[in-house]
């Protein structure tokens, strides 16, 4: 009897489970779901690098001298580095005096600094390259491949607009400079 009651119990069970999972197929014939994205423009990592490539917060002039400043003389190569992009074919970048900066005077193309010096910005080599407005932001096109790009610059520490060698004074001189870069 006890042998009987187990094959019993096993049938009743098994018929549950039959029921359950029949139900659950003849239950549902389709489902919707709603898919929501928002499209944004893919972007990029950012950085300043010096020279030698290492990622750099400032461009080190060290020690400069009034004649340097007479002469133009004094530059300091450093890239404008895209990495890591994501969705971007092309990137603009351009540059604005930072906070609490700006231009060496109204009208000048010159990025103002301390000391009475300023500094210019070129795409590329100095008088030879495309020269940035401090005053009128012009747009460097960038072509991103293999995920990245980089824009080659340079920096020279010149006399500020309206001065002369006889205002510089000793001290460091420094500019902040802000660049802007767009994805497209």
């Amino acid at each position: 009897m006890k042998h009987n009651t187990a094959i019993l119990a096993l049938a009743l069970a098994g018929g549950l489970f039959s029921a359950f999972s029949n139900a659950a197929i003849t239950g549902t014939s389709s489902l919707s779901a709603t898919f929501v994205s928002t499209v944004v423009p893919g972007t990029c990592t950012a950085n300043v690098t010096d020279a030698a490539g290492a990622e750099a917060t400032e461009i080190k002039f060290n020690d400069v001298f009034k004649s340097d400043l007479i002469n133009k003389s004094r530059t300091e190569a450093f890239n404008v580095v895209l990495s890591e992009c994501s969705g971007v074919r092309t990137a603009q970048v351009t540059a604005m005096a930072g906070a609490g900066g700006d231009c060496s005077t109204s009208t000048s193309d010159n990025f103002g600094a301390t000391h009475a010096t300023a500094f210019e910005l070129w795409k590329g080599d100095v008088d030879n390259g495309i020269r940035l407005s401090c005053k009128t932001r012009q747009l460097q096109k960038v072509v991103i491949a293999d995920g990245g790009a980089s824009l080659a610059m340079n920096a020279r520490i010149v006399i500020a607009d309206d001065k002369t060698i006889d205002d510089v004074t000793p001290g460091d001189a420094s500019s902040l400079i802000t660049f802007l870069v767009e994805y497209q």
